[in-house]
């Protein structure tokens, strides 16, 4: 069974936003934790390459 990524916690860092979310890993069959950042120019309407 595949859960979705869940918002673990948000912090402000060099003007953007890093993000950490845990899921249930199937093939690992445990919890995994990851972070994204996301740059202060992160915005819906703009497009990153």
């Amino acid at each position: 069974m595949e859960t979705k990524p869940t918002e673990i916690s948000s912090s402000k860092m060099f003007g953007g936003y890093n993000k950490r979310f845990k899921h249930f890993s199937t093939t690992l069959g445990c919890s995994m934790n990851f972070h994204i950042y996301f740059p202060p120019s992160s915005s819906p309407s703009y497009k990153f390459p």
